[in-house]
């Protein structure tokens, strides 16, 4: 009774803990303090995410020249004279995986190395705050503004790659993200998985003649890993009706077989040597969500 009881504690004061945050707001608004407001609310820019909920069309034709390519060569003129961009990181240099300082961009070698990310504020000029779209709320606002002043110059980035179906709910954060960096076209700055890029000498499907047979000595016709059995596009459900009328192995927490994650070329390996297709399913179905689950495992 004492566990059951806790639980219901927990679940009523995390319920009601954004709400506070949202009438904390409505009241500051009310009062009119300026200050405080500047604060708190400054910077103002666009809402993070919008839920709709009626149907709306998942895949549009977008145009030919989509931004990735122009965004990735955009080259500026700099003036060095100047100091550095700074830029913030929230889960520290460890939590994005890149070194710190001016080092990430040489090593990227990109058009652009006049930026410094750090992820410890020491009472320096903060031009720019990266954060995962996984780590923020209402709550996490606070603390946020609390441990590094907001100026008005300030920009809020918000990185994304995993689907609205993965991420928090962002209510309470209306007007506090400036830009998306989100595998979505229509983000501020877009940062897909990959993209397919094609050749200028590339052969029409229609004139090509395979050099040899890619199905040779492969006696297996298809594989599938899953390791997610409750995704909510119900791929699970597709795939059971689809081992009714095909023969393939079904690897991973869902399937009967397995390949250690751990060794993720070896599973490869095996998919190259034994399987003449590879089966891919997303975990979601939402607008340009297009993962490592085509980009990489399959067109590898």
């Amino acid at each position: 009774m004492i566990i059951i009881g806790l639980f219901v504690f927990i679940t009523l004061v995390l319920q009601t803990v954004p709400s506070y945050h949202q009438i904390q707001r409505n009241i500051l608004l009310a009062v009119n303090l300026p200050q405080l407001q500047e604060r708190l609310f400054n910077n103002v820019s666009v809402t993070v995410v919008k839920r709709y909920t009626e149907p709306v069309s998942l895949w549009k034709v977008h145009p030919e020249n989509d931004r990735i390519l122009f965004q990735a060569s955009f080259k500026p003129e700099i003036d060095a004279s100047l100091p550095p961009k700074r830029i913030l990181l929230n889960q520290g240099l460890a939590g994005w995986s890149v070194r710190g300082g001016k080092q990430v961009f040489v090593d990227n070698k990109c058009p652009v190395q006049h930026c410094e990310v750090y992820d410890d504020y020491k009472g320096e000029i903060v031009d720019a705050r990266m954060f995962k779209e996984i780590e923020l709320n209402s709550m996490m606002l606070q603390e946020a503004l609390a441990s590094v002043p907001r100026t008005p110059e300030q920009v809020w980035i918000m990185f994304g790659l995993e689907s609205p179906e993965a991420t928090p709910s962002y209510q309470g954060l209306n007007n506090v993200v400036n830009w998306t960096a989100t595998y979505r076209y229509d983000s501020t700055l877009i940062t897909p998985y990959d993209k397919f890029q094609v050749y200028e000498n590339f052969t029409k499907i229609s004139d090509y003649k395979p050099d040899r047979n890619y199905a040779k000595g492969r006696k297996k016709l298809a594989a599938i890993f899953v390791s997610n059995c409750y995704a909510s596009n119900d791929r699970l459900n597709y795939v059971n009706e689809l081992q009714k009328h095909m023969q393939f192995d079904f690897y991973g927490n869902c399937g009967t077989l397995t390949c250690d994650r751990s060794h993720t070329d070896d599973c490869f390996q095996k998919l190259k040597q034994d399987y003449k297709f590879y089966l891919s399913f997303e975990n979601a179905n939402c607008r340009d969500y297009i993962t490592e689950k085509l980009f990489l495992n399959a067109l590898r």
